[in-house]
Order: structure tokens, then C-alpha cells, then sequence
């Protein structure tokens, strides 16, 4: 079985960049990516490059001001890209509820999520799609490998005890941390059979 990949959620943020973020210029900000999301997707797309996904399918929740960033994750070669389309400023447990509904209708078997949106440092949209999803999760994976034919995945997480591994056969919500050169990701899986496990 090959997983279908939804790729990740990503937040449209000021651009951290930006010297009006730091205050340095009155003018607007422009918006992006968030970084963290940014490098979601690009995991997202060495999964597929490795065969272990068919399709990533992005979605962001937003006016259509957020399009400019559909945009960029098509460019970045995400396959589709989905605008929830609402501009209301929502915290992160809405957000994990609209997420839940498209991921109950998409019916991914792998969610990339970036670990946090630059703009708010929340850091908890993924945990809250994972228990609304009844998906065990993982944080701060910094690999992760699909065994058994694709139906079973094994994370490697850093922990400030060191590394540790854990597998699952179901549902999960694995949170990617980095290796020194990258960035933390969240990253949430479906499976078809079995139950969680912990090497």
C-alpha cells in the first residue's frame, strides 16, 4: 500500500523577515509561508520522491489574500492545494476542528505539519488533531521510515534524554524534529491495520 500524503496544513504569517515585523518600517508586512510549514511540505515532497506517497495535497485556511501562498506551495510541487475559506482569527483548537472535517473527507494516510506558526509559537494545532482524530502522535521525529509495506512507520524522536523510537501501525500524529540542518515538523499518520507500538 502506498500512502496518500495531505501535506501539509500551512499557515499564511508575516513574514519573519520582514523589517516591519521587527517594527523597523510602518509599512505592511508581507505574508508567506510559515517557515516551519515551508519545510512540512518539503519533507512531504521527499516522501514522494522516495515512493512512499502518491499525491500531496496542501490546505490552508484563510481569505483569498492566502492564495499568494497556494501559489508557492504549488510551486514548491505540491500536487493540489485546498483555501478553507475563512478570515476570522482562529484559535488553535478551531483550526484543528476545520482540519479534522478535511482530513475525515480527504481521508489522508499521512498529515505533515509544521511544529508551530512563527506568528503565534503555539505549538498546538497537531496535537489537537491527533486526539480529535483518536491518532496517537509522536513530537520532534527527526526521521521517519514506512515499514511493512507501507503500513507501519517508525520515528525517530529527540528528546533531551536522546533519541528514542517509536512505531505505529495505526493512526499518529508524529511531530518532526530536526537534525542540526533541519527544521522541526509535525507529521500525523493513518494506517490500515494494527496498534500503536513503542520500540
Amino acid at each position: 500500500m502506498t500512502p496518500r500524503s495531505l501535506s501539509p496544513p500551512f499557515k499564511s504569517v508575516p513574514d519573519p523577515n520582514d523589517a516591519a515585523v521587527a517594527g523597523a518600517a510602518a509599512s505592511t508586512p508581507k505574508s508567506v509561508i510559515n517557515p516551519f510549514d515551508e519545510i512540512a511540505i518539503e519533507e512531504a515532497l521527499r516522501i514522494r520522491e522516495r515512493g512512499e506517497a502518491t499525491e500531496i495535497v496542501g490546505v490552508t485556511i484563510g481569505a483569498p489574500a492566502v492564495d499568494e501562498q497556494i501559489r508557492a506551495a504549488l510551486a514548491m510541487g505540491v500536487d493540489r492545494a485546498i483555501r478553507i475559506d475563512d478570515s476570522r482569527a482562529l484559535d488553535p483548537y478551531a483550526v484543528a476542528r476545520i482540519l479534522r472535517a478535511l482530513v475525515e473527507k480527504e481521508a489522508p494516510h499521512v498529515v505533515i505539519m509544521g511544529k508551530q506558526a512563527v506568528d503565534d509559537d503555539s505549538n498546538q494545532v497537531g496535537q489537537m488533531l491527533a486526539g480529535l482524530l483518536g491518532w496517537p502522535q509522536a513530537t520532534f521525529v527527526s526521521k521517519i521510515e514506512f515499514l511493512d509495506n507501507k503500513t507501519r512507520a517508525r520515528c525517530t524522536r529527540e528528546t533531551d534524554g536522546g533519541l528514542e523510537v517509536v512505531a505505529s501501525r495505526s493512526a499518529g500524529d508524529y511531530h518532526h524534529r530536526p537534525s542540526p540542518q533541519r527544521t522541526a515538523l509535525r507529521l500525523a499518520a493513518r494506517f490500515n491495520e494494527g496498534a500503536p507500538q513503542t520500540n
